[in-house]
């Protein structure tokens, strides 16, 4: 074998490799410390809309009251976002006639909601309720719309589900920025 033969072999191995290492990163970064997603349906508006993409914050994300999360539900195939409403220990009620929401006895305040008159689905879970440890109650801004943790198919969402934080919103550009403005 030529050196000229030897010197190119041995170029494309260092592509090659380049290459693999730059995938590698890619594949870590995006399995444990960011990934993007694409909101689908009506039940975050005002706050997303559909097919806004968003940045989503992972590594070693805890949940916190107000976080928009992405988390895999256990009777759906696609991923849900919504926002946490309670977490571990906190207990959750619904004032249906005032059209509130109590954690922990106290009101909470929700300027990004889309509609402050809820409507009561008879399939709904009966609150008051405590959230269990490990676990997160989460509901959608567009309430009257939202398949949310208020329904035992959704239910309490256990953390490990968790995807993580939702912080920017990507797509579209025009709307680029981050999350958590409320005025």
């Amino acid at each position: 074998m030529s050196d000229k033969t030897k010197l190119i072999l041995r170029e494309c191995f260092e592509w090659f490799i380049a290459i693999a290492a730059a995938f590698a990163i890619a594949f870590l970064l995006r399995q444990f410390v960011f990934t993007l997603v694409e909101v689908r349906g009506p039940s975050m508006e005002n706050t997303l809309h559909n097919k806004n993409r968003l940045f989503v914050y992972r590594l070693f994300y805890q949940p916190h009251n107000g976080d928009i999360v992405v988390f895999d539900p256990p009777h759906a195939n696609e991923l849900y976002i919504k926002r946490v409403i309670a977490i571990e220990g906190q207990t959750v009620n619904i004032d249906y006639e005032r059209n509130v929401v109590y954690v922990d006895g106290e009101i909470i305040d929700e300027p990004y909601i889309k509609e402050h008159d809820l409507n009561k689905d008879s399939r709904q879970s009966v609150l008051p309720t405590t959230v269990p440890a490990g676990h997160v109650f989460v509901m959608g801004d567009n309430r009257n719309h939202s398949l949310d943790s208020r329904y035992p198919d959704v239910g309490m969402i256990e953390n490990k589900k968790l995807l993580g934080k939702a912080v920017l919103r990507v797509w579209p550009f025009k709307e680029f920025g981050g999350l958590y403005n409320y005025e």
